[in-house]
Parts: structure tokens; C-alpha cells; sequence
């Protein structure tokens, strides 16, 4: 199966070209000017994750520095402009020396956090054997979600090696990992609704209590993994998330796409490159599966996705795992990591589902606002 290669399009934008200002420190006396942006996400859903990249038109200027609710954030600069990411509001952009002032407020958003070329994320289901595969991902400086069957977690243990009980959860959402619903009894649908409504909303309330006593107690789970891949669960979390019934948003399975057609994100609506279904925020978030059962197609799969990249079109590749994989799973972790991540050309974002579907949704629905200039 090839699931889970999602395809994200944008119709292409850009700041135009600008000399690039010395980042992060506080420009020195001279000619300066702030630029103020707004950003307003009072559309969204209740997020925990809220972030997205802006990149703006430095104007020429020989320094700049970035605040975000009065407070310094890194920046860095690019041949379109100024980068930063934020999760803030209210965003002042101080310039020392611009050359264009004329120009002032120009400005874009990148597809993926970071202006990264293309995204992956993988999540573990079920909570047993997982500690291989987690901790070898953790080595690597990257995080992916565990979703979890609520009625099986451990309470009264600490450290077994073949599960995950509370307390090791919550050590996995303190170092950046996320929580998934993977409902209460791992049961399909089955006909009953309001059984498995039940079942998700138990599952949920359960997973928030443990995070509440975490140190991320406002953590929200929006992400459901359907067991069995059933696909009659995608209607259940809509319908939950359209009546504001727990924090839910979406639901990942392997169940949706024929073929496991990759799908696009295009805002006029039209499919362009992988041209047979679309990604939308009312569709199942696809899962590759054969990252746990055979690396060497895994590996072929992804070099050949990644390859279709281009500017206008990013991609993001979410995968799963179940336990006692990790023959499989880490080998293809660590060739992404030395081809595209920190030791080869550093072009993936590897998150959570959650977050990068956090993400998309911020960049997409949340309303930027030019302020002006003084």
C-alpha cells in the first residue's frame, strides 16, 4: 500500500529579492523603522499549537530585529525577506537603514514552518513495544505521536519495558512528543455512533487529565487515529469536531484514498501535480504503512515522493508504526535524517501529525494584517 503521502500546493509567492539585514540584534542608531503586523486566529479552533512563518520584505536594511508580543524571537535572513516563526500576535519588525521604505509591508507565509521543503511525521499505535523505536527517534532530535488506546494505559506502574504507562507518557509530551486518540476500546464503528462517540470523548478527557499533569497542561489532542483503519470513523470525528465535542480535528487511516492516491492542498480548488484527490481539513489524513514492515521499499517510496517537490508544490508524508518494529522503522528514520534532515541538505520539518496539521491550519485560515510603519 502507499498511503499517507500527502501533497501540499500553493500558488507561488514571493517578497522579491532584498539585501539581507544582520539578524537578531538590536539595530544601532540610525535611520530605523518598525513595521508592525497583526495576526488574528480567532477563526481557528482552540489550538496548542499555533505557529506559522512569515517571511517579510526587509526593505534593504543593514540590521533587523524581530518582536513578538514585545519579546525577541529569532530571525533569519533569506533572498525573499526576513524568516521568523511565531506563535504571537502582535509582531514589530524594527529595521535599521532600509533602503526601500517605500516598500514597507510586504510580506508572505511559508507552506511548511521554517520555509522547509517538504514535511514527515509518523505516530505509534496501540502503546505496546514502542520503547525501541521512540527512544531511537528521540536520539535523532525528532518527536512523532503516540496514539493511544485509553482503556489499556497502565496507572499503577512506572517502568515496564513493554509499555508505556502514564508516567512515561507524560515524560514523552514534556520532551515534544504528542498524544493521539486512538479511542477508548479499539473497536470500529460498527453502526454505533453514539458508542463510538463515547468511546472517543472517554478516550480524550483521559489523554487532556494526563497532560493537565504534565508540564504542557493546556495541551489539546486533536489528532484520532481510526482503529482497524475503519473507514466509517472519519464521519463520527468531523461530526464531533463540527459540535465542538472535545478538542478532535481530525482522523488519520489508511482507509481513505484508492490506490493510496496522494492528495493536494490547492485553494482555487483545482488538483495540479499528483492531480487524483485533494488534502482538505474535511478528509482523512492518510498513513504510509510500510515504514514498519519493509525499509528498503519505505526508503524507494520516499526518495521517489521527495523527488516531485518543487516550489509550488511541498509535500508531507505521515506514516505509523506498531510495536516491535523498529528493525524497520529506524533505518528509514536515520536515511531521511542523513539525506534530508540535520545531516544531509536539512530540508524536512519532522513533527508531530498534530503540529504540522496545526500548522497548515494557521497558515491557511489565520488573518494577517500590515498595521503600518513608524
Amino acid at each position: 500500500m502507499n498511503r499517507g503521502l500527502i501533497a501540499i500546493a500553493v500558488a507561488a509567492c514571493s517578497v522579491g529579492a532584498v539585501r539581507a539585514p544582520q539578524s537578531g540584534d538590536t539595530p544601532p542608531p540610525g535611520d530605523r523603522l518598525t513595521l508592525g503586523f497583526t495576526i488574528d486566529r480567532s477563526r481557528l479552533p482552540p489550538l496548542y499549537y499555533k505557529e506559522v512563518t512569515m517571511v517579510v520584505d526587509a526593505l534593504g536594511a543593514q540590521g533587523a530585529k524581530v518582536l513578538a508580543d514585545g519579546a525577541g524571537i529569532p530571525s533569519a535572513p533569506g533572498s525573499n525577506g526576513l524568516m521568523f516563526t511565531t506563535s504571537g500576535t502582535s509582531i514589530q519588525v524594527q529595521l535599521r537603514d532600509p533602503a526601500r521604505p517605500a516598500d514597507a509591508g510586504k510580506f508572505t507565509t511559508t507552506l511548511l514552518r521554517g520555509g522547509k521543503k517538504w514535511a514527515f511525521s509518523i505516530g505509534f499505535d496501540d502503546n505496546v513495544n514502542l520503547k525501541a523505536s521512540l527512544d531511537g527517534i528521540s536520539a535523532m532530535g525528532w518527536r512523532g505521536t503516540l496514539f493511544l488506546i485509553c482503556g489499556s494505559i497502565p496507572t499503577d506502574i512506572t517502568e515496564e519495558s513493554w509499555i508505556e504507562s502514564e508516567a512515561a507518557i507524560i515524560r514523552r509530551l514534556d520532551s515534544g512528543w504528542s498524544l493521539g486518540n486512538h479511542s477508548f476500546n479499539h473497536t470500529g464503528v460498527n453502526g454505533d455512533v453514539p458508542g463510538a462517540m463515547d468511546s472517543a470523548r472517554r478516550c480524550n478527557q483521559m489523554l487532556e487529565g494526563i497532560a493537565a499533569k504534565s508540564a504542557k497542561p493546556d495541551y489539546k489532542v486533536t489528532a484520532f487515529a481510526a482503529p482497524m483503519f475503519d473507514p466509517a470513523w472519519l464521519p463520527v470525528i468531523l461530526a464531533m469536531r463540527d459540535a465542538h465535542d472535545t478538542h478532535l480535528l481530525f482522523d488519520e487511516s489508511g482507509g481513505c484514498c484508492p490506490s493510496g492516491a496522494p492528495m493536494v492542498v490547492n485553494p482555487d480548488g483545482n488538483a495540479t501535480l499528483w492531480a487524483e484527490l485533494m488534502f482538505g481539513f474535511d478528509l482523512t489524513v492518510t498513513r504510509y504503512q510500510p515504514i514498519e514492515s519493509d525499509s528498503a521499499t519505505a526508503i524507494k517510496d520516499i526518495d521517489a515522493r521527495v523527488a516531485t517537490v518543487t516550489p509550488q508544490h511541498a509535500l508531507w508524508i505521515n506514516t505509523l508504526s506498531h510495536g516491535n518494529a523498529e528493525a524497520n522503522v529506524l533505518p528509514t528514520m536515520q536515511h531521511i535524517y542523513g539525506k534530508y534532515g540535520p545531516g544531509g541538505t536539512d530540508e524536512v520539518w519532522v513533527a508531530p501529525s498534530d503540529e504540522i496539521y496545526g500548522y497548515l491550519l494557521v497558515q491557511q485560515k489565520a488573518r494577517i494584517t500590515y498595521t503600518g510603519s513608524r
